[in-house]
Order: C-alpha cells, then sequence, then structure tokens
C-alpha cells in the first residue's frame, strides 16, 4: 500500500527523483517526495514506479536518484531486467536484488532496510549519523546520544535546573537535612536543522535522595521525550542514575549510568543506548552570587535493537566533553512566599570517536524560579527558562518549566 506524499512547499525527508525509459527508447521524467522511509521504498516496485512515471512498464529502464533525511542514494533498473541495483556511495554500498519479478526484488530491499543486511545496513546507518541532520539516534543536539548526555550533566551541575541541595551548615558542626526531593516538569522546543524543521517535547521526571550529610546524593530520573519533523514522529526516553560526593569543600563528583532507547517507523531508525559518565562541580561563593563550573566527560554507545521482524545495529561508539559554567543569585521579590533566585549559563559540547553531523555545539540559558529557605523550612521550588542551543547547520530554541517537591 502506497504512502502519501508530502504536500507541496513541505521539507523533503525522503524524495526520489529520475527517469524512466521505454523499450522504444521514450523517456520520462518524474519526482515525489515522502515523510517516511517505507513510503519511499514502496515506489521502487512495479505499481510505485507507476504511480510516479505514467509510462512506466514492468520491462522498462528506470534510474532514480533516493535522498533519505539527507543521505545520497540511487535505485535502478536495466531494460528488460527484473535486478534491482541500490547504491549508497558514502557508505560504500553497491547491491543488486535480484528476484523473480521486480516486486519480489523490491521486498529483497525492504529486507536489507529490516536489518538483514547485517553489516553493510550498520555502515548505512552510520552514514545516516554522519550526514542526516534529524537522525534521532545520534549525529544532533536532538537526538537521543545528545539528550541523554544533556540530561546526566544539567543532574550534576544544576544547570538549567538551579540546582538540587548541597547542604547548609546548621551552626552545630552538622548540616540541615534534606528531605527527599521528586521534580516534574516539561520542556517545548523548536530546532531547524539542514533545512528540516522539528518540535521536541519533554516530560522530565527525577528523584533524589540525599544522606544524613547532604552534600551526598542519589538522583534517579527518566525523561520521555517526543519529536516530530516534518511529519515524521519519533519517540524516545533514558533512565539514569547518578551518585553525588564531596572530595573537597564546594568540590563534587558525580559518576552517572544511562541507559535509553529510540525508535521511528517513519525514520526507519531505532536503537539501545548505554552511557557512562564522570562529572566534575565546583561551586564559588562571591558575595550573593554562586559560580558553577561543570566539566564532564561520558563514553556512550549503541547496541542493536530488535522490534518484531526489523533488527537494527548503528555500533555506535562516542566520547563527549562538556564543559560549562553558570552564574546564580537572588531576585528582591518573592514568589508564591518563597525567595526567588536567576541563573544565566553557557555549555560547550564537544563529541569524539564515530563521526557525527554536528560534532560540537553550545548551549546558553536564563532561568528564574523559586528557591528552598535557608533555614530549611521549605523545600519546594518552581522555575522557568529558555535556552538556545548553536551547531553546525544546527539552531534549537526551548522553553521550559519545573516543579520540585
Amino acid at each position: 500500500m502506497l504512502g502519501n506524499s508530502v504536500p507541496a512547499g513541505a521539507a523533503e525527508l525522503f524524495q526520489l527523483s529520475g527517469t524512466v525509459t521505454s523499450a522504444n527508447g521514450v523517456s520520462q521524467s518524474g519526482s515525489a517526495s515522502f515523510n517516511a522511509i517505507e513510503d519511499l521504498a514502496n515506489r521502487l516496485d512495479n505499481s510505485g514506479l507507476r504511480s510516479v512515471f505514467s509510462n512506466y512498464t514492468s520491462v522498462s529502464a528506470a534510474n532514480v536518484t533516493l535522498n533519505v533525511r539527507g543521505l545520497p542514494a540511487t535505485a535502478s533498473y536495466a531494460l528488460n531486467s527484473t535486478a534491482l541495483r541500490f547504491q549508497v556511495p558514502s557508505a560504500g554500498i553497491d547491491l543488486t536484488f535480484q528476484g523473480a519479478t521486480r516486486d519480489q526484488s523490491q521486498d529483497q530491499l525492504l529486507d536489507f532496510l529490516k536489518g538483514k543486511g547485517s553489516s553493510l545496513l550498520t555502515e548505512m546507518l552510520k552514514s545516516l549519523v554522519a550526514n542526516s541532520p534529524v537522525d534521532p539516534v545520534a549525529g544532533n543536539p536532538a537526538s537521543l546520544q545528545s539528550r541523554m548526555s544533556e540530561q546526566t550533566f544539567g543532574n550534576a551541575t544544576g544547570f538549567g535546573t538551579l540546582g538540587d541541595p548541597t547542604g547548609t551548615q546548621d551552626g552545630k558542626g552538622g548540616f540541615v537535612a534534606v528531605p527527599n526531593l521528586a521534580t516534574v516538569g516539561g520542556d517545548v522546543g523548536i530546532a531547524r536543522s539542514g533545512g528540516y524543521t522539528s518540535q521536541i517535547a519533554t516530560i522530565p521526571i527525577k528523584y533524589s535522595y540525599y544522606f544524613s550529610d547532604p552534600r551526598y546524593a542519589i538522583t534517579l530520573d527518566l525523561p520521555i521525550t517526543y519529536v516530530r519533523t516534518e511529519g515524521a514522529n519519533s519517540g524516545q526516553a533514558s533512565l539514569g542514575l547518578g551518585f553525588r560526593f564531596p572530595v573537597a569543600e564546594n568540590w563534587y563528583l558525580v559518576p552517572s549510568a544511562r541507559v535509553g532507547a529510540t525508535g521511528s517507523l517513519d525514520l526507519g531508525a531505532g536503537a539501545l543506548l548505554y552511557s557512562g559518565d564522570l562529572t566534575s562541580v565546583y561551586n564559588i561563593y562571591t558575595g550573593d552570587l554562586k559560580v558553577t563550573i561543570g566539566n564532564g566527560v561520558g563514553y556512550y554507545r549503541s547496541q542493536k535493537l530488535h522490534i518484531g521482524d526489523v533488527s537494527i545495529d548503528y555500533d555506535l561508539q562516542n566520547t563527549a566533553l562538556k564543559n560549562g559554567v553558570s552564574v546564580e543569585g537572588p531576585l528582591g521579590f518573592t514568589m508564591f512566599d518563597r525567595p526567588t533566585s536567576w541563573q544565566a549559563y553557557v555549555t560547550d559540547t564537544h563529541m569524539f570517536g564515530d563521526k557525527l553531523y554536528v560534532q560540537h555545539y553550545d548551549e546558553v540559558g536564563l532561568l528564574f524560579g523559586t528557591r528552598p529557605t535557608m533555614d530549611g523550612q521549605s523545600w519546594d521550588s518552581f522555575r522557568l527558562g529558555i535556552s538556545y542551543t548553536h551547531g553546525k547547520d544546527y539552531n534549537a530554541l526551548k522553553a521550559n518549566f519545573g516543579y520540585r517537591f
């Protein structure tokens, strides 16, 4: 069954264009665009080609160029042949699928895209994260890999969240006790990359457990994200665990581990990711201001994903280096009978390892909200914020809010 073409004026995630030539030498050109990879693949059987080229027959020569969300490829049938040749130059792929009919050859191509091409498909997926601006697994700041890194770093440093309590002296040589705290909220944003526009929405859920000395804390979080790119849908979620402990006055280390998953039938992508991070957090207090310096390193690796008859293996290994600084200070008014504060921050991210479409990007953010009282009588807080992310051919604006209780 053929899918719907992309409306005129919309960006083209998947595109087919080319020429068919009949046995008597008459040629016809045509093109079509789609927002799902299966719709593109289905245009390579007899009925699909006939829907694009009205003069096409099952013995015509067909030569088409494919755009797979930014990745160039080609497909062709020779005159009077049922063999389908599929090429992805950037991945070194040159395959011929030979069925008794062209429909059977196209079925073999679909099987390849569902994972029966093993290592060759992996090379194509690696080429996608390097060349596609909208891969949901890796390669851009909206992908699962980057958002796992962002979430881990934010939890450790407090950038974009106004931070978790790190222990207030009680005047008796100890610390004010901190109750266990949960955080709920959400963020919405819009990103533009490689000519494509994505809408992104996340529901972050976080729970923090504080020891009797609240400088020591364990944080568990589960952000769930929905991304819609030019009509194509994808989802992602990750579960993270971090442990904060002091190594010197105002200096903390936070080792973290995280596992995440993402998938999109429309984009033909999906993966499991594992990560391990170590973040250093150093606070400097000057007057009414708190300056936080954050430095983190993380290792990220993908795992094969099986969904029904689909098996996808990106085989990615990347290291993330993140550095940033935030400045936080009080505001001269109250909200909900709570003292208020503001925070401005900037982070810099470099990705090393397997090649990605966006290897380096920066984020700047500003937020304000209420904060816990210094005497420990109130721990709930509320925040609102906005941030901007910029990288090679990538720009995103995000608004966020959160409530901790």
